[in-house]
Formats: C-alpha cells, structure tokens, sequence
C-alpha cells in the first residue's frame, strides 16, 4: 500500500511538468523564403569554403518546423544538404547525403507524412520524384 502511495505521489508531481513541456506540435512544412535560403547558401558556404556557391539548385529547397526546431534539405550540387537549426539561431549543415536523407537527421513526420519523400533503406528517405 505505501508503494501505491508513493508512485501517487510521483505520478502527481510529474503530471504538471509534463504538461507544460511544449512539444511544438505536429510538423509543419514551411515556405523557403529567400532570406530561408541565404541563410541555408551562407551554412553550406562556410562549410565548403573553396566552393563558390550562389544558392539552392530551384525546386529543390524542403523546410519545415517539428517540435520547435527547423529542417532543410537543399541541393547545391549533385545531392541533398541537410540543415537545422534551433529556435532563433543560425542554420548549421548536418550533413552532405549521396541521396538518401536518414531520420537520424530529419525527422520522419517532415521526411515521409509531410514532405512525402520515399522510403529508401531503414530509415532513410529520397526526395519525391
């Protein structure tokens, strides 16, 4: 009986900090705007210092929120870019891919539900054809 009681009370002082954590919502896809890909360009450019680099091949830039942070797969040569960033910071480059974009980088609710990317291999995605 005292240990029924004293998962109680843990469960009771638990509850409030587990509703008040924001999770951010569900994924949100996001219009990449020009200022969205100058900071995204200006990430890979400090990256790749000896490439000259004038922006995101067109058509090829996916940005979205989830849980209160931000992705982007852009392409600037022959694959994608992987990009995040947190709240009001600075994009920064997770990664150059050879073509598959994995979840250990982008979440899947972005990845395959919101910007319908192709299952490729485990958990990694391919861009929508």
């Amino acid at each position: 009986m005292k240990f029924v009681i004293v998962l109680a009370a843990a469960a009771a002082i638990a509850a409030p900090a587990a509703l008040a954590c924001d999770d951010g919502g569900p994924p949100v896809n996001l219009l990449a705007t020009p200022a969205v890909k100058a900071g995204l360009t200006a990430a890979y450019a400090a990256a790749h210092p000896s490439t000259r680099v004038a922006g995101p091949a067109p058509g090829r830039t996916w940005y979205g929120r989830h849980e209160g942070y931000e992705f982007a797969v852009a392409t600037f040569g022959a694959h994608p870019s992987v990009f995040s960033r947190s709240p009001g910071g600075r994009w920064h480059l997770d990664r150059d891919t050879h073509g598959a974009v994995c979840a250990n980088l982008v979440p899947v609710a972005l990845l395959a539900a919101t910007w319908s990317y192709g299952h490729w291999a485990r958990q990694c995605y391919v861009e929508p054809r």
